[in-house]
């Protein structure tokens, strides 16, 4: 329950107050790292997981972004903390800006995960104004990781609307192919 997980929390904090040895803290903060993110995906399930979003949507993403901060001061290279974030954030009434420095962390962060590093840079061709970097991230993304459909369908569009339709309509064949 999520108050089991606010429990794991407090006694990782209490142990590592209490002067645990090296490896022990690092335990610790993996613990409370997980515990707080598994209690931001169970909030994020009642905004994403239904449709229509509980009403209470702003109050799941107010809580949420609050336990993502809280994994993310325990382990920071936690990049999907750091996607959640940006999801949450992009949402209406969202910082933007917040968005920008969650992504561009996860980025950072992603390192051989292949999935999370073309989920990040689809995120950050999203939120990108200047054309030729998006165009360059969503590429980089559907190199990494050719199962990315999002990218793939933001390509298609990102074609379309700059008037090259044979490559629009390729990513949409290979998009449509590739959805279940």
């Amino acid at each position: 329950s999520t108050r089991d997980l606010e429990a794991v929390v407090k006694l990782c904090k209490s142990a590592i107050e209490k002067g645990l040895d090296e490896e022990g803290v690092v335990q610790a903060k993996q613990l409370a790292a997980s515990s707080s993110m598994e209690h931001a995906e169970q909030l994020t399930k009642r905004i994403f997981g239904q449709t229509p979003p509980d009403p209470r949507w702003q109050k799941y993403r107010t809580e949420a972004l609050r336990k993502l901060k809280q994994a993310i001061e325990f382990q920071p290279e936690l990049v999907a903390a750091h996607l959640m974030m940006a999801r949450l954030n992009l949402m209406e009434n969202g910082d933007i800006e917040a968005a920008r420095a969650a992504v561009e962390l996860a980025v950072q962060h992603a390192g051989e995960d292949r999935t999370q590093l073309s989920q990040a840079l689809f995120f950050r061709a999203s939120l990108s104004e200047d054309k030729e970097a998006q165009l360059a991230d969503i590429n980089q993304a559907l190199k990494i990781n050719p199962q990315n459909l999002e990218a793939l369908k933001f390509r298609a569009v990102y074609f379309l609307s700059n008037k090259e339709v044979e490559k629009g309509i390729e990513d949409i064949k290979q998009w449509l192919s590739g959805d279940d």
